[in-house]
């Protein structure tokens, strides 16, 4: 049962991520899938220095990075890929000083370090900066 000043919350995990422990530590090798419905508590916990969200009914934690994302902005235009590497949208073009959101850490994708942005859609991680 959460406590009486929190509330549960719905929320879909956008980006691959492990269970940890109250210290911090990876729990076995579990992982929650990209979209992924989970409930966690509206009181997010810092362990560490990182944030986290408390499963509900559980003493098990999910990094808030890999649920809600980090706010970015994008320094030079930039496209879209999919997971395979290739244009999400020949036409699209994501413009210089828009903020989007990315989620969990940096993966490398046909040599190129890349930010989740969206279900299989990705951008190069040289083209943002934290807010």
């Amino acid at each position: 049962m959460p406590e009486a000043n929190t509330m549960i919350l719905t929320k879909t995990v956008m980006h691959k991520a492990k269970i940890y422990n109250k210290d911090g530590k990876a729990i076995g090798k579990k992982i929650l899938a990209p979209s992924d419905v989970i409930n966690v508590t509206s009181n997010v916990v810092t362990i560490q220095g990182t944030l986290y969200y408390k499963l509900v009914n559980t003493d098990q934690y999910i990094k808030v990075n890999n649920v809600d994302g980090t706010k970015r902005k994008i320094k030079h235009n930039s496209l879209v890929y999919t997971k395979n590497g290739k244009l999400a949208n020949h036409r699209k073009l994501l413009k210089k000083g828009s903020i989007i959101t990315t989620y969990g850490a940096p993966t490398i994708i046909k040599h190129k370090k890349v930010f989740k942005i969206d279900k299989n859609r990705y951008i190069k991680a040289i083209n943002l900066e934290l807010l």
